[in-house]
C-alpha cells in the first residue's frame, strides 16, 4: 500500500492518497467488520433451515428415549458408544444456544 504521494524527486509528502484508505477506518486501520455484517442473518438461516431443524428433531428423540433403548436392546459393552453419541449431542446443543443466544 502507497501511504504518501511521491514528487519527481522521490521525496514523500504528507498527503495520504485517498485510494489507498478506501477499506480502512478513520485510523488508517484495515475494515475487517465488513464480512461479518452478513454472518448473523446467515447464522439465523441456518439455524433456522429445514436440515438443521429436522436433525435436531431426531437427535432430540435419541437423546430422550436413547438411553431407554440402551437398556432394554444392547448389552454393557455398547455403554462406550452411547455415551459418545450423548456427548456428541450435548456439544451440539451448546452449539446452537451459543448461536442463538449471540446472534
Amino acid at each position: 500500500m502507497n501511504k504518501f504521494k511521491r514528487t519527481l524527486s522521490g521525496a514523500a509528502e504528507n498527503k495520504v492518497i485517498d485510494e489507498d484508505y478506501k477499506d480502512c477506518d478513520e485510523g488508517g486501520n484495515p475494515i475487517t467488520a465488513r464480512f461479518s455484517d452478513d454472518l448473523p442473518k446467515k447464522m439465523v438461516a441456518w439455524i433456522d433451515s429445514k436440515g438443521v431443524t429436522i436433525f435436531m428433531t431426531v437427535l432430540t428423540i435419541f437423546v430422550l428415549w436413547g438411553d431407554d433403548l440402551r437398556v432394554c436392546a444392547f448389552t454393557y459393552q455398547h455403554d462406550v458408544y452411547f455415551n459418545v453419541l450423548f456427548l456428541g449431542a450435548m456439544v451440539r446443543y451448546d452449539r446452537i444456544i451459543i448461536y442463538c443466544t449471540r446472534y
